[in-house]
């Protein structure tokens, strides 16, 4: 379907992943551009921003995506690790307060609290969020390898030992 706006939106993970940021942003502007209510584009262009270290752009942009979504784990998440970026660190322990109220009703896993604390600057604690996300089988893990946002923690030997258990070591 040539209007259909998952393919595009798609393009635009695969080069975030190339870290081809600025091509990113250009193919998820278009897609944003043609159909503004499609929250996960917002979500993907704001991971562009964050690679950018564009903080501003990042936060509205996940504003945007949290409004979308109705407030899903995965935009208050990728919201809480902005704010930490940007050094608004009360905004992040905020989004994590708001992530523990979230898991009385639905499920929150313990890897979208890692990417808060990664925002933080705490590792120790993104660590053991995303070792209890492994056993949780937490899909998106097998991101860890190419996402930008874990690129602070790859010299850990921790992060080194995570990646070899789950064979991304290669």
């Amino acid at each position: 379907e040539p209007l259909e706006p998952a393919s595009p939106t798609h393009l635009g993970l695969a080069l975030y992943a190339a870290r081809r940021f600025d091509e990113s942003i250009g193919a998820l502007r278009k897609v944003i551009e043609s159909d503004p209510e499609f929250s996960i584009a917002y979500c993907y262009q704001s991971m562009n921003f964050l690679a950018k270290e564009m903080w501003g752009d990042a936060i509205a942009t996940l504003q945007k995506f949290v409004e979308l979504s109705a407030e899903s784990v995965v935009a208050l998440a990728t919201l809480g690790s902005a704010y930490g970026s940007a050094g608004m660190k009360n905004e992040a322990l905020n989004a994590l307060e708001r992530l523990d109220g979230l898991s009385r009703d639905r499920y929150v896993g313990s890897f979208w609290k890692a990417l808060v604390w990664i925002g933080l600057g705490e590792h120790k604690k993104a660590l053991e969020n995303l070792e209890k996300a492994y056993p949780e089988r937490e899909s998106l893990m097998a991101a860890l390898k190419v996402w930008h946002i874990f690129d602070s923690l790859r010299s850990e030997p921790r992060f080194k030992a995570l990646l070899k258990k789950m064979h991304l070591d290669e």
